[in-house]
């Protein structure tokens, strides 16, 4: 057994090419979640694999599912509980961040498998959070917990380039958006007949359920307009302004105090994600399973046919813990 980088991300070879992914992962599943826990995550690979033993290995490992109502990437339900990884345009990247970080239910567990690797990039960059920890600014975490952690804002309108109140809540009624962000510790406010405005304050901190670790979980490197303009930019909408409905940029985050936070805090936090990600090429039947509070993810623009497929497991209200 080898590891990624410096003992992060156990990775674990089949003996044999033949070996069946799920009668593996059977017989060893006592072991997996201390490594889990050690590692932060478990990369497998050269097991005889396919979308149908990738779906039964997870449920050995947890039947508890994630509902991803609410959610912010585009995907696709191939399976019962098993989904296409992000749909974003190829040559668009995905920052580092946790899954489902700012939902009041979160996924422990978030388990990748490859179908087909793309042919150039696609890689899915990995991001100790004991190391962001060390690494990121400590006065960051002490100005964002100052003003109580952050609230992420998204306008939902025809003319946003985002993901819409449809695709997002899964109905456009009203009343059924209203009950899941009640629900799901969401502030919704209807500016409009035709505009939703979203609010979701949450702590940039949380405990790890089972070793006690502070975690930071925060993705104001996301939010922030000006993070995600750049991104636009190099993504080819050159000169590009904010996209906005009446002043309101159509997602942003602040902090819970209401006070704008400096874009060179969200760069800072960008910039220490982009130095210390750790990826690896994908290979057919990898299947990688991450512990999503010890280590975040994202993804590297790629050419050619990519099909990873996601599941998200064991929901855990951020409240709880």
């Amino acid at each position: 057994m080898s590891s990624l980088h410096d003992g992060f991300i156990s990775v674990i070879e089949a003996r044999d090419p033949g070996d069946d992914l799920v009668a593996w992962i059977t017989r060893q599943q006592h072991v997996l979640e201390p490594t889990l826990v050690e590692h932060g995550g478990i990369l497998l690979r050269g097991f005889s694999s396919d979308r149908a033993r990738f779906a039964r290995a997870v449920e050995v490992i947890s039947s508890a599912r994630v509902d991803y109502t609410g959610g912010n990437s585009p995907r696709t339900e191939v399976a019962d509980g098993i989904f296409t990884a992000s749909e974003l345009p190829s040559d668009f990247r995905i920052a580092m961040h946790h899954e489902m970080s700012i939902a009041l239910c979160m996924p422990m567990k978030i388990f990748f498998f490859c179908e087909v690797p793309s042919s150039s990039g696609g890689e899915t960059p990995l991001c100790s959070s004991r190391r962001m920890l060390r690494v990121i600014p400590a006065a960051i975490f002490e100005t964002i917990e100052r003003h109580g952690g952050v609230t992420y804002v998204r306008n939902f309108h025809p003319a946003s380039p985002f993901k819409d109140v449809a695709a997002t809540f899964g109905t456009t009624a009203p009343r059924e958006i209203e009950a899941i962000c009640r629900r799901d510790g969401i502030e919704a406010e209807w500016k409009g007949p035709d505009w939703l405005q979203t609010r979701q304050t949450r702590p940039a901190f949380w405990s790890h359920p089972r070793t006690g670790e502070r975690v930071f979980t925060a993705t104001i490197h996301i939010w922030h307009p000006y993070c995600w303009l750049r991104e636009l930019r190099a993504f080819g909408a050159v000169g590009a302004t904010v996209p906005a409905h009446d002043d309101e940029p159509w997602m942003y985050a602040r902090y819970a105090s209401s006070t704008a936070i400096d874009h060179t805090v969200a760069e800072a936090v960008a910039e220490a994600y982009e130095r210390e990600q750790v990826s690896f090429p994908w290979r057919t039947g990898d299947v990688l399973v991450l512990d999503n509070l010890l280590t975040s993810h994202g993804r590297t623009p790629y050419s050619g046919t990519r099909r990873i497929l996601v599941a998200l497991r064991e929901p855990r209200r951020m409240d709880s813990i």
